[in-house]
């Protein structure tokens, strides 16, 4: 299937004055279904307590170079697990201590479109 054959709905679903927002397609849908898996806690999506990942919970650890490697392990599990969409290629963390972030970058190969990747980012403050 290529990149451009996916459509799903935009979440939120509605903005601010209750207007439905346009469906999202292609290469922004795959991104923010991915960023919706890695954002979203364990057992925070009702009838399916294994989808998302442990971030908040990582983010209140130290960030060691172990709990680093927890961290990748977990994300990389979670995608694998809940959107076959996708094959990880590499998922980088680095830390940013002097602005307590975490900067998470994910480059993921799209399964049915493989000369395709999606390279995936977003920050968390911890």
């Amino acid at each position: 299937m290529k990149t451009n054959m996916f459509r799903g709905p935009s979440a939120p679903f509605f903005d601010l004055d209750g207007n439905p927002l346009p469906s999202q397609e292609g290469r922004r849908l795959l991104k923010n279904d991915l960023l919706s898996l890695i954002l979203t806690m364990n057992g925070e999506r009702v009838r399916r307590p294994e989808f998302g990942t442990q971030l908040r919970s990582f983010t209140m650890e130290q960030m060691t170079p172990d709990t680093v490697a927890d961290l990748r392990d977990n994300i990389i599990q979670s995608i694998h697990l809940n959107d076959p969409r996708f094959s990880v290629n590499s998922v980088d963390i680095k830390t940013d201590y002097d602005n307590h972030t975490l900067n998470i970058k994910i480059d993921a190969a799209i399964v049915d479109d493989p000369p395709n990747n999606l390279v995936v980012e977003t920050s968390i403050k911890i």
